[in-house]
């Protein structure tokens, strides 16, 4: 006897005894309620009677809410706010802060000359970055790009390790 022969007969078999199992439960009436609930439940749900000023009125106010609490979140400042100078690889970094996408990040990063305070004028090449002092005339020579120095000061706000400036 073949698998398929075997298969055939236990399948056979099983359906006499859920057909003698379920024969006096009325399994399509069944079916038939729930689906005529089902209707009724969203034809009722869909017929309300809604005022079209209710509806304006709770769409503001959820757009109302969600911009409000950006609006806070934006004006808290996190703890590293005020934390914009630090120096890296013996170059002094300047930097501020931006809220955007949901995030503080860092925007305006500029390098500055260490000894005169004074930002640099850069006169780059694809390799480095040669710039040039506008105070002193001292012609400086980094090699950083300014994406490492975002991940610099990223990584020190990440474990707290920045100068606390007020």
């Amino acid at each position: 006897m073949s698998l398929a022969t075997v298969s055939a007969i236990a399948l056979g078999v099983a359906g006499n005894f859920v057909y003698d199992y379920i024969k006096d439960v009325p399994v399509i009436g069944y079916i038939f309620h729930v689906l005529k609930w089902a209707y009724e439940f969203v034809t009722g749900t869909l017929n309300w009677a809604v005022k079209v000023w209710a509806v304006v009125f709770f769409g503001l106010t959820v757009y109302g809410c969600y911009y409000a609490v950006l609006f806070i979140r934006k004006r808290i400042k996190p703890p590293f706010y005020n934390y914009r100078q630090d120096t890296f690889r013996k170059w002094l970094w300047k930097w501020d802060w931006e809220y955007t996408k949901g995030k503080w990040q860092v925007a305006n990063l500029r390098p500055y000359c260490k000894p005169c305070d004074v930002e640099l004028v850069e006169m780059g090449d694809l390799n480095s970055s040669k710039s040039k002092c506008p105070s002193c005339e001292r012609d400086e020579r980094y090699q950083e790009l300014p994406e490492e120095i975002i991940r610099l000061i990223r990584a020190r706000v990440d474990k707290k390790a920045y100068k606390k400036e007020e």
